[in-house]
C-alpha cells in the first residue's frame, strides 16, 4: 500500500497547523496578561484582591472558613473546614502558572485571571 502526500494536504495541514498555534498562543496571552487578580468565587459571592498585595484571606464557605494565603503574587489555600483537605494540598497558583484552587465541599474557587472575562464564561458549574 503506497501512501502518497499531494500538494493540497501539505496546505490543509499547514493551515491546521497554523490555527493550532494561534490559538494556543492567544489563549497563553490572556491567561498571562489576566494575572494581576486574584479572583474568589465563595458561597456565590466574588471576591477580587491584587495579586501585588502579601495578605491572609479568608473566606466563609459552606462548611466554614477557608484561610488563602497570597504571598510573592501566589495565592495557596493553607486551611480548609472540608474532610479531606485536598484543596490545602494542591499547591499554589500565581502569574507564570495561570489556573484554579478548588474546594467543592466548602464551594470555594480561587483564581489568578478570570474564569468569567469581558462577559464570557471560561466555565460553568452548579
Amino acid at each position: 500500500m503506497k501512501i502518497s502526500i499531494r500538494p493540497l494536504d501539505v496546505l490543509i495541514f499547514g493551515a491546521f497547523a497554523f490555527l493550532g498555534l494561534f490559538l494556543l498562543l492567544n489563549s497563553a496571552r490572556r491567561a498571562f496578561s489576566a494575572g494581576g487578580v486574584l479572583r474568589v468565587y465563595a458561597d456565590g459571592i466574588e471576591y477580587e484582591y491584587p495579586l501585588g498585595e502579601d495578605r491572609t484571606i479568608e473566606v466563609e464557605g459552606v462548611l466554614g472558613t477557608t484561610k488563602i494565603e497570597l504571598k510573592n503574587s501566589r495565592a495557596r489555600i493553607v486551611d480548609s473546614p472540608c474532610p479531606n483537605r485536598i484543596c490545602v494540598s494542591m499547591g499554589s497558583v500565581g502569574r507564570g502558572s495561570p489556573g484554579s484552587l478548588v474546594c467543592l465541599p466548602n464551594d470555594v474557587i480561587v483564581s489568578v485571571g478570570s474564569l468569567v472575562e469581558d462577559g464570557e464564561f471560561d466555565a460553568l458549574a452548579r
